[in-house]
């Protein structure tokens, strides 16, 4: 193994990537003239690429060090997933931001709450869609952020605390979404939370793909929006305090149930 990585460095490869990843996005996504004219399936194409983009660096910073990846990028085997609380899961914090979203375009915090890349304009644009965000993008957010990050951070003695608030934090602003940064690092703690816990990336990425499929149909059916919006106000309160609640149970059945040991150190705690 080589001697010369170091966790610093690869620290810096982390916000180096992170940090060019924002400028493409802002200039080809954000300024919305510059792909004014193409195809929806030249930007889900671009969207794709972008995303493997994202994770490429610390992949080849990993392996030219002669390091596992499944170690740095966590995705080791979780023994047998608990489909059950994992869907329930991913429904009730589909749920929740769903009811965020709504109250926060009720009291005008929020002029839109339609997700615009979501939008099918041709039916089989589905086929990239469905490979862009229910494949890919779960795959690369959570083994960048809830992976290689995690992996730097534990590893360097932060505690789980501040190492789950913070991979959160970068996971919303890598969005760069103002308007839905407060949803976006909600989520990005219950994908912390659970990547954690779990010591892998494996259960992260199947809410994240349930979620983003969720948020599909959502989109592209506007009689569930609509039922929300033009309905009684006390619809997404509802949800939000009953899936709130339901949520919060849910992650602590699921903790409870994992009977995970992690390794003390001084007090702090961390992975294996």
């Amino acid at each position: 193994m080589s001697r010369d990585f170091t966790y610093k460095t690869a620290l810096w490869i982390f916000f180096i990537t992170l940090i060019l990843y924002m400028i493409i996005i802002q200039g080809i996504f954000v300024k919305t003239d510059i792909l004014a004219n193409s195809a929806q399936s030249i930007k889900y194409l671009i969207h794709i690429l972008l995303q493997i983009f994202l994770l490429l660096p610390p992949f080849l910073y990993v392996k030219l060090h002669h390091k596992s990846t499944k170690l740095f990028f966590r995705y080791r085997k979780v023994g047998k997933l608990n489909i059950g609380y994992l869907l329930l899961i991913s429904l009730l914090l589909f749920l929740v931001l769903l009811a965020f979203d709504y109250l926060f375009f009720m009291i005008g915090l929020k002029k839109v709450i339609v997700v615009h890349d979501m939008l099918l304009s041709k039916n089989w644009n589905v086929v990239l869609l469905i490979i862009s965000s229910l494949i890919v993008t779960p795959i690369v957010e959570e083994a960048f952020f809830r992976g290689f990050l995690f992996r730097i951070m534990l590893k360097r003695k932060y505690s789980p605390l501040l190492t789950i608030m913070f991979s959160s934090f970068l996971f919303s602003l890598a969005h760069m979404n103002v308007s839905s940064i407060f949803q976006i690092f909600l989520a990005g703690i219950i994908l912390a939370y659970i990547a954690y816990f779990f010591h892998s990336i494996i259960p992260g990425i199947i809410i994240h793909s349930i979620f983003n499929t969720l948020a599909l149909v959502e989109n592209n059916v506007p009689r569930i929006r609509e039922s929300f919006i033009y309905g009684s106000p006390a619809i997404p309160i509802l949800f939000l305090l009953v899936g709130g609640i339901l949520l919060i149970l849910g992650m602590l059945g699921l903790r409870n149930k994992l009977h995970i040991q992690h390794k003390e150190k001084g007090g702090l705690v961390y992975e294996k």
